[in-house]
């Protein structure tokens, strides 16, 4: 991480800032196998994946990362994300390349190879990777199918899969979402990330950047603030008022009873049956 340095728009290669989310998530990074992520816009994930991506396929012997995006120029910028900090790294930390060497691959002699490639119905089947990380996936149209394509191979080498992305606010109950609201009972390690965590982001910052925004309620899903905000539906397409669940979430008790009925289907009693 010392000598890692990134693209920023309008500048050119800059050290990476060590972020304090970005430490949480590298440190998620080193313990984990299996890591879902859900976040907000703009905060370093997809360029600390990148510099991931590249050490492991530099000091992995034989490794394949595969890299998925939604789309075919994504699966490009993420690449290049990671030759321009490989081009920048010290002479004797860059391990030799080989070919083949293109926007989609980086190959090194050491047998290692970064495959970037949008995620497609087929994508990735019959391979075996080390590493796959799925960037936005919420947004993947074939999510469902990748991830059964690269599951396979990457059980069979104890691989690491990693899957990030902002909820997509018009899909519900998508595989993205239920690894992440299912973990940790799936093995996965979750993180959540909202808008407060880079560090030049404050209230103000929200408050002008919101109303700069034709559709506002879309904004704030581009933008959570938590995990409540992230997966609950858009105001836009919510059959109901928002603001009116929320209040009767708060005016939520527990049962008096519990009933088990006899075909297994559970009952919850808030209050005694009283005649008339």
């Amino acid at each position: 991480l010392p000598y890692v340095r990134v693209i920023e728009p309008g500048t050119g290669m800059v050290e990476l800032e060590e972020w304090p989310h970005l430490d949480s998530a590298i440190s998620t990074l080193g313990d984990s196998r299996m890591v879902v992520w859900a976040k907000s816009r703009q905060i370093g994930i997809t360029t600390i994946l990148s510099a991931f991506v590249l050490h492991h396929a530099s000091f992995t012997p034989n490794a394949l990362a595969l890299v998925f995006s939604k789309g075919e120029r994504d699966a490009w910028e993420f690449l290049s994300k990671s030759r321009a900090t490989y081009e920048s790294l010290p002479p004797e930390l860059q391990q030799p390349l080989s070919q083949p060497d293109n926007r989609e691959q980086m190959t090194f002699e050491s047998g290692s190879r970064i495959i970037t490639m949008p995620s497609t119905e087929a994508a990735g089947r019959g391979l075996n990777p080390t590493l796959v990380v799925i960037d936005e996936a919420d947004f993947h149209e074939y999510l469902d199918a990748c991830y059964n394509s690269v599951k396979p191979g990457l059980d069979d080498n104890n691989g690491q899969l990693v899957v990030t992305s902002t909820v997509n606010p018009y899909r519900i109950g998508s595989l993205f979402q239920q690894l992440y609201q299912n973990a940790p009972v799936n093995g996965f390690s979750k993180l959540f990330f909202g808008w407060r965590v880079r560090p030049n982001r404050d209230q103000q910052w929200y408050d002008e950047r919101k109303a700069q925004y034709p559709d506002q309620a879309l904004f704030q899903k581009e933008h959570p603030e938590n995990e409540e905000e992230a997966f609950a539906p858009a105001r836009a397409i919510a059959a109901f008022d928002m603001d009116v669940l929320t209040q009767m979430k708060q005016d939520v008790r527990e049962p008096i009873e519990k009933l088990t009925l006899g075909n297994g289907v559970q009952a919850n009693i808030y209050q005694q049956f009283q005649e008339g």
